[in-house]
């Protein structure tokens, strides 16, 4: 009897193992849980990753002080007629467009533009596999579109706008910006983005002393202007095509009220 109840009581090998087993299925089952509720975010965001920055607020400064050079574009264009600017413009896009492009499929220009400007450059920029043309090869596109569609006045207020106010909703938005809108933008780049460009439109006024309409109207092309780069990012086209094409669409189809009161712009240049 004695015997039969210290083999009842001795230690189950298969036991063992048994519990073992399913201290250990427990111990991976806790901490999937953990990973997956480390991984969520809640509403308050509290476990939210933070999002890898772009480029650096430095470097973002440096691409705007490149981009800022592109406001020679309008500058020359007052002083020049419509068929050499679209000759100086197409050279300058071919180029453009050619150094992009090879930059993602020619090893040796890769290396010439990663040295040079490597560290502007924003993700979509960089992949080889899913290719996409660059911030400059749009603006040169978009500065060839504006001259050869638009009249000379549209075309040089829609660019400078473009250069101006690109930079200032870049700075201030990714320095200052706290109010996101549709996803991308921030409401504080925007708004630089429209104060900036209505700035310019009232330069332009005073300078060719261009009617009220001029100013009127230039505003409320500049909050178009403003609308569709902030959406730019959400429908997936480039700022800096998007921006001054309509910003000049809706300029230019304000002549006509303009020229209704007497105060015709579109003939200034």
């Amino acid at each position: 009897m004695q015997a039969l109840e210290k083999q009842n009581n001795k230690p189950n090998k298969l036991d063992k193992h048994h519990i073992q087993d399913n201290e250990f299925a427990n111990l991976i089952y806790n901490s999937n849980n953990f990973d997956d509720m480390h991984n969520q975010s809640d509403e308050g965001g509290k476990t939210k990753k933070k999002k890898k920055v772009d480029i650096s607020y430095a470097s973002e400064i440096r691409r705007k002080l490149i981009h800022l050079f592109s406001l020679s574009i309008p500058l020359i264009y007052i002083h020049i007629n419509k068929d050499l600017a679209l000759i100086l413009i197409s050279i300058i896009t071919l180029i453009t467009v050619f150094l992009d492009i090879g930059s993602k499929k020619i090893p040796f220009i890769t290396n010439f533009m990663n040295t040079l400007f490597g560290d502007i450059l924003r993700k979509h920029e960089k992949k080889k596999k899913k290719f996409r043309l660059n911030g400059a090869s749009w603006l040169t596109i978009s500065a060839f579109l504006t001259i050869l569609i638009f009249p000379k006045i549209v075309a040089v207020v829609a660019f400078t706008i473009l250069i101006i106010s690109d930079i200032s909703s870049a700075l201030i938005g990714k320095k200052f910006g706290k109010i996101k809108i549709f996803k991308k933008k921030t409401l504080e780049g925007s708004t630089a983005f429209f104060i900036s460009a209505s700035i310019i439109v009232f330069i332009y006024q005073q300078v060719y002393n261009a009617g009220s309409s001029f100013l009127l109207i230039g505003i409320f092309a500049a909050l178009v202007s403003t609308f569709f780069e902030a959406i730019s990012k959400k429908i997936k086209i480039d700022d800096n095509l998007l921006a001054p094409i309509s910003f000049s669409i809706v300029f230019w189809l304000g002549e006509f009220i303009a020229n209704y009161f007497g105060q015709s712009y579109i003939h200034i240049l």
